[in-house]
């Protein structure tokens, strides 16, 4: 994916050409910046939001994002300190409720449909601990993102990032 500089997103194959370009609206956000929406709509106390949430593959995808209580949430998660549910508005027979800490952090999001997934943050130790062939490959990873001198994803400099989470 690329935005350009008049606004508009192409989006292309890992090998491939170009296979769309859009025009997002203000409404727009990338869902790595999720998070961020989320916690402005708490900051706020707005309630609920429309996003048009742009996902990695480059899918548009209206949704709607409302503050929730904690103790009506699905799974009952009274350790967090906030709640919001998103409701997928292009025919999917699904939501997510996302759990946030104090600092308004996502820590866990239960996707519900007929069955519960549950996705929760792990620390390192624990995914070495399910996966130890990955070992290395994660070891390697996390060397790579640490080091500003090699071209490829990295932490920005200003966020501090420990060895307990991945």
């Amino acid at each position: 994916m690329e935005l350009s500089a008049d606004g508009v997103l192409s989006v292309a194959g890992l090998a491939g050409p170009v296979t769309g370009r859009y025009s997002p609206g203000p409404a727009a956000v990338p869902e790595v910046l999720l998070e961020r929406v989320i916690s402005v709509l708490l900051e706020t106390g707005g309630g609920e939001m429309m996003v048009d949430l742009i996902l990695p593959q480059g899918q548009i995808v209206p949704t709607l994002v409302s503050e929730i209580d904690v103790k009506q949430s699905d799974d009952g998660n009274t350790a967090a300190a906030y709640a919001v549910r998103l409701d997928f508005l292009d025919g999917r027979d699904y939501y997510e409720e996302a759990y946030l800490d104090s600092n308004k952090k996502i820590f866990k999001a239960l996707v519900q449909r007929q069955e519960a997934y549950v996705i929760e943050r792990s620390s390192r130790d624990e995914v070495l601990k399910r996966f130890p062939s990955w070992r290395d490959y994660i070891s390697q990873m996390a060397r790579i993102l640490q080091r500003p001198d090699v071209d490829g994803p990295r932490r920005p400099r200003s966020v501090n990032y420990d060895d307990t989470n991945i």
